[in-house]
This record gives structure tokens, sequence and C-alpha cells, in this order.
């Protein structure tokens, strides 16, 4: 498969360059009418010999590859036989990648790599089939063989992209699209339509991310385990729908560990690159009762203390900060606090899945 992937997409980039060395009339005949048998052009004898059926093949030679109609023999009719051949069997190539198996098991760059050697035409017919793979990329990647593009080939694009959102397409459509997206209406279609048109597909069709668990909570003897993600109720900022906690508290040594990451958001913005954090916390434990654990942690320069309190009867994480001590608060990366901030530890799934939802209502402008 992968000597398939890439003698395919070197046919696809054109790197070939066939030469011909000093030849006789006659080899000449010969060898195109060898050539143009092959390629179903001709029917008569390979004897080297002039005929108006061969004349016949040139012409249509010629005319498949809309050059002039002259049907005259030459080295410049062999280098048309090749690029005939060349162009059926990149063709013929192009028609295997339709076979999902190739074309879904190819990277992005390799993908990026395939439509960069691809007509527009080409590239149309890609993007009608396979949208899933390649609507979060940059527009300028269908239309790169068009500098600029050519104004029908981007109305195509843009066309087929509105059929995929469930509009009919055409000019009145993509002002429906323009106007739920609060872009400016009227104008011919452009590259930034179709920019805006790929986000909608890329919400249409993307996956959203998020957390491999929902809320565990798995109490023991001498240990706590807890997952889940965590939600704002009280002051401080949204920590967003994308971050996942682990909790582990050890009896023995009296201490709980919270491994948190959060990424920032940047699935609800097609082509930007995301972050991850993650930072690792240690909260010292005052109570281990059978009814809950009580932990807390300072701040670095005391001007916060933050608690956890983990209930094992109401199945409850919640973590709280507040101003710590006013005499040795030293300034620093934590400041003192304008009010509370309590968090709970949730679903982070259900929170995650709601969120990409309601974005997607937002922002994909379905035409009602």
């Amino acid at each position: 498969m992968k000597v398939l992937l890439i003698s395919i997409l070197l046919c696809l980039a054109g790197i070939t360059s066939p030469t011909f060395a000093a030849a006789s009339k006659g080899e000449i005949v010969w060898s195109v009418q060898a050539a143009l048998r092959e390629l179903n052009l001709y029917n008569g004898l390979i004897n080297g010999a002039e005929s108006p059926e061969l004349t016949q093949a040139v012409v249509a030679l010629e005319r498949e590859l809309k050059a002039p109609q002259t049907g005259t023999l030459s080295l410049q009719t062999l280098a048309l036989v090749e690029r005939l051949r060349f162009l059926r069997q990149r063709q013929a190539d192009f028609q295997r990648l339709f076979d999902p198996r190739l074309i879904e098991s190819l990277t992005v760059e390799e993908f990026r790599f395939f439509l960069g050697g691809l007509s527009a035409d080409q590239a149309l017919r890609v993007f009608e089939q396979y949208p899933e793979r390649i609507a979060d990329l940059p527009g300028a990647t269908y239309l790169r063989t068009e500098r600029p593009p050519a104004p029908e080939q981007l109305a195509r694009f843009i066309d087929a992209a509105l059929l995929r959102l469930d509009y009919d397409g055409g000019a009145l459509d993509l002002d429906d699209f323009r106007r739920a997206q609060g872009l400016a209406l009227g104008g011919a279609p452009s590259v930034g339509d179709l920019s805006a048109l790929l986000d909608a597909l890329w919400l249409e069709t993307g996956k959203p991310l998020e957390p491999a668990t929902g809320f565990v909570l798995r109490p023991a003897a001498d240990t706590v385990q807890v997952r889940g993600s965590w939600q704002r109720l009280v002051g401080a900022r949204e920590p967003g729908p994308l971050n996942s906690v682990t909790l582990e508290c050890y009896r023995d040594i009296a201490v709980c560990f919270a491994a948190s990451a959060r990424a920032a958001p940047a699935f609800d913005t097609p082509g930007a690159a995301g972050t991850l954090d993650s930072t690792l916390e240690r909260y010292d434990i005052q109570r281990w009762s059978d009814q809950e654990i009580a932990a807390s942690r300072p701040s670095t320069n005391r001007c916060t203390i933050t608690g956890l309190t983990i209930n094992f009867t109401a199945e409850e994480v919640f973590r709280s900060t507040r101003n710590y001590d006013a005499t040795d608060c030293v300034d620093g990366a934590t400041p003192r606090l304008g009010e509370p901030e309590i968090w709970q530890l949730t679903d982070g799934k259900a929170t995650a899945q709601a969120s990409w939802r309601r974005l997607q209502d937002r922002t994909r402008g379905r035409k009602n």
C-alpha cells in the first residue's frame, strides 16, 4: 500500500521528464505507431510507414491534448504521445485514490501534498467526496493550482460547500450563509467565503475533543481516586469544557495529589493551533473520616489558600480558594482575590459534548 501511495503521489506531482534521442524518420513513425496503438488511437500496421490512417490517429492525439491539429509526424509528435500517456496514467492513478482504504490512510501532510498536484476540477471531486478529511485545511490548498483562483472554479467550490451544509447553492444561498455568519452581504464569491464555509464544514464533520472519562469516585480504606472536570460555581474564570483532573489521596502520608490538564479553546477555531496546559498540585490532608476528606494548600506567596473537600456520602468534590494571610502575603504570581472562588468536579465528557453542540448550533449557520 505504501509503495502504491508513493508512486501515485510522485506521478500526480508530475515527476517525469521523458527525453528522446535523435532518431530517423522511420524510427519515429514506428515508435508513434506502437504508442498510438497502445493508447487505442491507431489500429493499423506497425511498419514504420506513413498512412492516412496514421495521420488521422495523430490528429486524434492532438485533439485530445487540445494541441494544433496538424497530423504531421516529428519528434514533437513523440513528445505529445508521452504527454498523453502521462495524463492518462495520472487520471488512472487519480481514480485509484478514490479507494477509501488508501485515501483514509494519508496523513494530513500527505493529503496536502496530494491535493497540491491536482487540477482544480480534480480537487473539487475530492472535496465533494471527502469533506471530512479536508474541511480543516486552508482554502488555498484546494485552489493552489489557480493563481489567482479562476472565478468559475471558486464558485464551484463554494456551491459544493453550500450543498454540504444543506443550502441549495448560488448567490442567494451564499448571502443566507453570510448573514448567518455575520459577514458582509453581496459581492462576488471570494476565498474568504470559502474559508468561512470550510470552518462551518469542519464543525459539521469534525469530532469533539473530550476527557477520557466522566465523573468517577473510588474510595478505599487508605486511598481514594477521583476523576472528572472542574466547573466554576462562584467567582473565578470559567475553566473551559476541555479540562480533566485526577485526584489521588493517600492516608498514610496524609497527602492528596491533583494532576490536571486543560486544553486551550482551539477546537472552535479551525486552523488555529491548540495548547495543552498541565499542573500537579499537592494538598495536605487535615481530616480523613468515613464521610469526607478535607485538605488544603496555601499559595507559594501565602496570599491565598485553596481547600479541597471530597464528600463520600454525597459523592461530591469541591475546591475553594480564598484570601489567606494578609500580613505575610508577598506580591507575586498569585494575587489576593476580590471574591472567593468555588469549583466543583463534574462529568467532563457531558460538559464537553454539550459545549460542542452549542458551538455547532451557533456557528454552523444552517438555513431554516
